[in-house]
Order: structure tokens, then C-alpha cells, then sequence
């Protein structure tokens, strides 16, 4: 399964798999600052901050490659070529650390009919915390449901769907009257992240 321009972060959530067997787009040996990157309607205030990123990281990339070949100079009688491919990836390793994770990727996914159904519905559920992902997991879903009708249904989907809100608001009701469940409910839904930047 190939999976093309979709956003580092979304990647990560698709890898985030015990089975998972697949490869991803290496950010030390291609310039991610011209694969384009994925925006998020319900963040505004990203639409700023990522192209100033991608921006910063296309600037300082040829300070560091300078820098790179300042203090490490080629040993006599090297591949010129090769010498300045190893310096442009040392580079890349060191910038990519500034890359927003909205930056857009490939990636692919080994893995059989039944953990692809599985991981991929699982995903679905990700629509109020990361739509993009479950976008993903739709589109990944519908082409497998054409591709192998007999073992991806539209109604197992549907069903998927159904019994993770059911136990959404099963849990949602237990934890209005317990604030250690609520605790965890609410890092399940929304994330640690969020949990900690509203206490």
C-alpha cells in the first residue's frame, strides 16, 4: 500500500503500528523544503507558522552545507561526488529538526488484507483530533473496498464507527462522575498534550 503526499504527522499515526513494515520518504536525503506541506482548517494560526518554518529551513540549509564544508574538508584524492552528497545529508540531518510536521511525505505499508481493514478503521476514529488522518484512513478504505470487495465491506466500516462511539459516550458517562476516569478520558480524546496546557 502507497501511501503519497500526506503530512509527517499523519505519517507517524500510520506507522504507529506493532506490525507495521513499510518505509517512509528520508528527510536526510531529500529536500523536504520543496515537497509542499498540509494545512489545518481548524488551525488558522498554522497557516503562518509552517511556511515560515519550511522557509527558515531552505535558508539555513546552505549556511550549513558552508559550514560543513569549512570543517570538513574532502580527504585527497576523494570522489568529489560523493563527498558532496555525504555533506548535503549531514546537512539535511541537522536542519530537519526544524521541519514543521506539516510537511508533506510518502510513505508505505506492507502488512495483510485484515491488519490493513483493521489499523486503517481504527484510524477513522482520529476525526475529531487529526481529520487528516481519518481522511487518509477513508481513502485508504474506500480504494481496498474496490480493489478487494469480498474482504473490505462499507457496512463493517460503518459498524467500526458505531461501536467506538458507543464506548466514547459509555466512557464520557462514567467519567462524569469520576474525576480519575475523567482524567483519562479526556488525555484518550484530546491528547497529554492538551491536558497539560489546560491544567
Amino acid at each position: 500500500l502507497f501511501i503519497e503526499d500526506v503530512s509527517i504527522l499523519a505519517a507517524k499515526w500510520i506507522q504507529d503500528f506493532p506490525l507495521y513494515n513499510g518505509q517512509e520518504t528520508s528527510t536526510r536525503y531529500i529536500d523536504f523544503t520543496q515537497q509542499g506541506y498540509v494545512t489545518d482548517d481548524t488551525k488558522p494560526e498554522l497557516d503562518d507558522i509552517i511556511p515560515a518554518m519550511v522557509q527558515y529551513v531552505a535558508d539555513i540549509t546552505p549556511k550549513v552545507v558552508e559550514h560543513l564544508k569549512l570543517n570538513h574538508p574532502a580527504p585527497e584524492g576523494s570522489d568529489s561526488l560523493v563527498w558532496n552528497r555525504a555533506i548535503k545529508a549531514r546537512a539535511f540531518d541537522i536542519v530537519r529538526g526544524f521541519l514543521p510536521v506539516g510537511c508533506k511525505t510518502q510513505l508505505s505499508i506492507k502488512a495483510s488484507l485484515r491488519k490493513i481493514q483493521e489499523h486503517f478503521y481504527a484510524l477513522q476514529h482520529l476525526r475529531q483530533t487529526i481529520p487528516e488522518v481519518a481522511d487518509i484512513a477513508d481513502e485508504v478504505l474506500r480504494q481496498m473496498r474496490l480493489l478487494y470487495p469480498s474482504s473490505f465491506h462499507a457496512e463493517d466500516s460503518k459498524r467500526s464507527v458505531v461501536n467506538f462511539e458507543q464506548m466514547h459516550n459509555y466512557v464520557a458517562m462514567i467519567a462524569a462522575s469520576d474525576e480519575e476516569i475523567k482524567d483519562v478520558h479526556f488525555k484518550f480524546v484530546y491528547g497529554e498534550d492538551l491536558k497539560a496546557s489546560t491544567s
